[in-house]
């Protein structure tokens, strides 16, 4: 569900039209913090303009009551090396 709720939460950063290309859900990358925030890494494109970028989301809480503790969209190498620090 963390998944869902990131690509939900930064698709208006990602494209202007609301048109991308998200890597399956089995290419993500995610993580869970020692105080239990879930870190997720999503590829993906904008259909638009062809720019490949990467969401990242850090939540908390519930499926129902998500709490953001952040989320954004940048370059590739940067999300993934956001996340992957978090796993250590």
């Amino acid at each position: 569900m963390v998944y869902a709720l990131c690509k939900a939460q930064t698709i208006s950063y990602v494209s202007k039209s609301y048109s991308a290309t998200w890597a399956p859900f089995e290419e993500a990358i995610t993580a869970v913090r020692d105080d239990g925030v879930i870190g997720i890494y999503i590829e993906t494109i904008d259909n638009e303009t062809a720019k490949e970028m990467a969401s990242v989301c850090q939540i908390g809480g519930t499926v129902g009551s998500p709490e953001w503790a952040s989320f954004g969209v940048d370059s590739r190498p940067s999300d993934r090396d956001f996340i992957v620090a978090d796993r250590i």
